[in-house]
């Protein structure tokens, strides 16, 4: 079992085109030191944003006691396929799936150390107000 490379392409397409916009709003904002945003970028298209949890919330009957609920905080593509692994492990291709997204964050750093470059190389030439 293998996930559609037309989805792990979006993925990949949503997430250079994420840092893009952040790099826009980070040369051209009125920040006085321009930065990504890395923690959203982080949670978007990274492990650390696919760690879905389950909704509980407060008993109307009990005061101390919390229910399960049937919702989760969102997850992300890799939350997807981490799922997907997980229900389709049990056949032979157990870690087809994972193979596929397995650069993800590579990928991610190097777009993010790319941009963060190119921003500092842009506010290196900027004259400073005084």
């Amino acid at each position: 079992m293998y996930l559609k490379s037309s989805g792990i392409s979006k993925f990949y397409r949503k997430m250079k085109r994420s840092i893009n916009r952040g790099g826009f709003y980070a040369k051209y904002g009125k920040n006085e030191n321009p930065q990504l945003f890395k923690n959203r970028l982080y949670k978007r298209f990274s492990i650390i944003g696919a760690k879905r949890r389950t909704i509980y919330k407060k008993d109307p009957h009990f005061i101390t006691k919390w229910v399960k609920t049937n919702k989760y905080e969102w997850g992300n593509f890799l939350s997807y396929s981490m799922l997907a692994n997980r229900i389709f492990g049990k056949s032979i291709l157990k870690s087809s799936i994972k193979k596929q997204t397995r650069n993800h964050w590579q990928i991610l750093h190097n777009l993010m150390k790319k941009k963060q470059t190119e921003i500092a190389v842009l506010y290196s030439k900027k004259p400073k107000a005084e």
